[in-house]
């Protein structure tokens, strides 16, 4: 196998069926998991794919280009539909891909209309292609539908990626779904079987007997509930499962709504349908599925508020909870603003009945508050949800089912309260209070994933220990924050392997950015480098699956981080490139996500003035800009400090470096780095020297 990068190389028309139905073949591709008897034999499934991103900047500065995608590809997959001819790029990547010998390689996947009016011309060109066209068109022009036609076809590819013959995979899939629909799942596969039985048992029985008293049908209920939404809790622990349950989970739920409206109870009914839907969006929010997620909460939602329009629920817990899962799935996709107005009116609605249920409430919002920079606001949030706590713990509200899930439940949200707060310290340059906070965050969390084992526990205990090692990083204590990445980073690979696991991919790509920043803390530039380029690289792919205002705003984080050290390495090329992305993909979502990101653009975009365009004045500009907005922010305060010094405005700039100075030797070191660069670069002020003193000796 050896000088092939990617297995395959997915390539298509930028347009909503075609891009979606891409998406569904890529992760088809990369779940795939190949039977076992043709394992034994040597056979492999496909491990990496290339999934065409024209309309992205990080193929123009990546190393990972289209056209060395295409080299080290085995295989090209053109996803063909009547608007492929239309793109040249497309046409342009199957030329490439005959160009270098592999025509024999390249399978079209027809979604749509006949080979001659979906073909790109250089497709046509390919003798004998035709043997090779995987036939997924339908009459219901969906991606769900296609896809259901495309996973058989798709087996053709993955028979010559593990080099055996297309009958022998198709004998051994056969066999295998023969045998046991998920034989490597365990129980997670016989739940899959046992789910679908009492689905298709139940619905026959309701159409039966529609006058199965509600007991009945109530326990009936609780069985299937059980069964089909204590899924995702168990498939956590089963890497690769995620997709595959995704389909059987959302037809389960309609199935399940279909039985609650054959009882005669309307308004029960409609109760129940509520808590299905809200079951079904938690799930499909730790699928990554957002726009799913939100509209089920939202149905749910809905339906809660019209029965407290008619007083049917009683208690308003239910809509508290409804408003305050939707707030996550909000917070998930970036919308904080939205998310804000739902927290704030779920934590008037919870009250004092329930405090667990407030306290959750209010670190949700809490951390909402800190990605929006509000962090005053979030400190006076998280400090009542630590009051709150401390009434649950008591028992003057105990929850209902009590026992260790409910304590470990209450330990949870007290872990994440503490890591919040801790980063609302760390954001404006409070390290030892951050530092003391993020700790006992690390502790929580670790006693929880030592309790349970939960892989979603152990995501959250990983995000503490990343912020940890930066705010040990900030104070100039880099060994002890090495030493706080490496177990932490060794366990986040471990998750990571399950490429279908968003969350892990994402605390793995924020573990690689910290620690390259931890090795450019200490002018250990080429090292930092490469961990910066690995974060860049899982924070892409993550991009490319999850298009969310957040993800941009995190991928445009990495650009920023490597045009930086880009800078102190004197590569002032790629500085210029990756600073130009960051500005490009960040710009359009600042003011979305609220002051924390806009303050953040604008200090960035201050910083590129200095170092790329050498525009002082705009520099300055944009620097007070985020100060504004920001005044509490280190990142904002560096950049507003160097702005004004190399505008000449010395004695504005002494102030601001004289706060900075505050902040310890990890912010004298920073400094110190940053000049030196700047000086290479030719980028120079006579008062550097006498800042640095000044700082040296405020500092200790």
């Amino acid at each position: 196998m050896a000088g092939f990068q990617y297995d395959a190389f997915l390539s298509y028309r930028h347009k909503p069926l075609d891009g979606d139905v891409t998406q569904r073949v890529l992760r088809f591709l990369e779940g795939y998991r190949l039977p076992g008897s043709l394992r034994e034999k040597g056979g492999r499934g496909i491990q990496r794919v290339f999934r065409d991103t024209e309309e992205l900047p990080v193929s123009r500065i990546l190393s990972n280009t289209i056209e060395n995608a295409l080299q080290s590809a085995r295989c090209l997959v053109v996803i063909c539909s009547p608007a492929t001819p239309e793109s040249e790029w497309v046409d342009r990547e199957v030329a490439t891909f005959i160009e270098l010998g592999k025509a024999e390689s390249v399978y079209p996947l027809l979604i749509d209309g006949t080979p001659e009016e979906s073909f790109p011309p250089s497709l046509k060109q390919i003798p004998g292609v035709e043997q090779r066209i995987m036939d997924a068109r339908t009459e219901e022009k969906t991606a769900p539908a296609i896809m259901k036609r495309a996973s058989s076809a798709l087996l053709r590819v993955v028979a010559r990626v593990a080099g055996c013959a297309e009958e022998d995979l198709r004998r051994a899939e056969h066999l295998r779904r023969r045998k046991t629909v998920l034989l490597t799942a365990g129980i997670a596969a016989a739940l899959f079987l046992v789910v679908a039985a009492v689905c298709g048992s139940l619905w026959q029985q309701a159409e039966r007997y529609k006058q199965i008293t509600a007991n009945e049908q109530q326990a009936a209920m609780e069985v299937l509930s059980r069964l089909t939404y204590g899924l995702p809790d168990r498939l956590a622990e089963q890497p690769g499962l995620y997709p595959q349950v995704a389909e059987i989970l959302s037809d389960n739920a309609a199935q399940i709504q279909r039985i609650l409206e054959l009882t005669p109870e309307a308004d029960k009914a409609r109760v129940g349908i509520a808590e299905n839907k809200e079951k079904l969006a938690t799930a499909l929010l730790k699928l990554g599925r957002h726009e799913e997620a939100e509209a089920a909460e939202k149905e749910a939602l809905e339906i809660y508020e019209a029965l407290s329009a008619t007083n049917y629920l009683g208690s308003r817990l239910a809509l508290a909870s409804a408003r305050n899962n939707l707030g996550r799935i909000l917070t998930a996709k970036g919308a904080f603003e939205e998310a804000d107005a739902l927290y704030q009116t779920a934590a008037e609605e919870a009250g004092d009945e329930d405090p667990a249920l407030r306290a959750a409430i209010l670190g949700n919002l809490g951390r909402n508050l800190v990605l929006l920079g509000r962090n005053d606001e979030a400190v006076k949030t998280l400090e009542e949800c630590r009051e709150l706590l401390q009434t649950a713990k008591n028992g003057e509200t105990a929850a209902e089912d009590g026992g260790p899930a409910a304590e470990a439940a209450l330990t949870l949200t007290e872990a994440m309260c503490d890591l919040n707060l801790g980063l609302a310290n760390l954001q404006t340059g409070e390290y030892q209070e951050a530092e003391a906070l993020l700790r006992d965050a690390v502790s929580l969390y670790d006693e929880v994933v030592a309790a349970y084992g939960s892989r979603t526990d152990l995501t959250d205990a990983l995000h503490a220990h990343a912020a940890l090692g930066d705010c040990l990083t900030r104070q100039g204590r880099e060994e002890e924050a090495e030493a706080v990445y490496a177990a932490a980073m060794d366990q986040a690979e471990r998750l990571a392997e399950d490429r279908t696991d968003q969350d892990a991919q994402v605390i793995l790509g924020e573990l690689y950015n910290n620690y390259a920043l931890c090795l450019n803390q200490q002018g250990r530039f080429a090292e930092a480098e490469e961990w910066y380029r690995r974060s860049a690289e899982i924070r892409e792919a993550f991009y490319e699956a999850i298009a969310t205002p957040q993800a941009a705003a995190d991928l445009a984080q990495a650009y920023y981080n490597l045009a930086e050290n880009a800078f102190k390495l004197g590569h002032y090329g790629n500085t210029a490139d990756f600073f130009r992305a960051c500005l490009d993909l960040q710009g359009p979502v600042a003011a979305e996500l609220g002051d924390y990101q806009l303050g953040e653009y604008l200090a960035r975009l201050a910083y590129y003035e200095i170092i790329v365009e050498r525009d002082y004045g705009a520099a300055a500009k944009a620097a007070l800009q985020a100060y504004e907005i920001q005044p509490d922010s280190a990142f904002v305060l560096y950049n507003l400090g160097y702005a004004l010094l190399m505008d000449g405005r010395e004695e504005d700039g002494d102030l601001v470096f004289r706060a900075l100075a505050s902040l310890g030797e990890g912010a004298v070191q920073t400094v110190r780095l940053d000049f030196a660069a700047m000086e290479k670069a030719g980028i120079y002020s006579p008062h550097m020297p006498d800042v640095l003193t000044m700082m040296e000796e405020a500092a200790g």
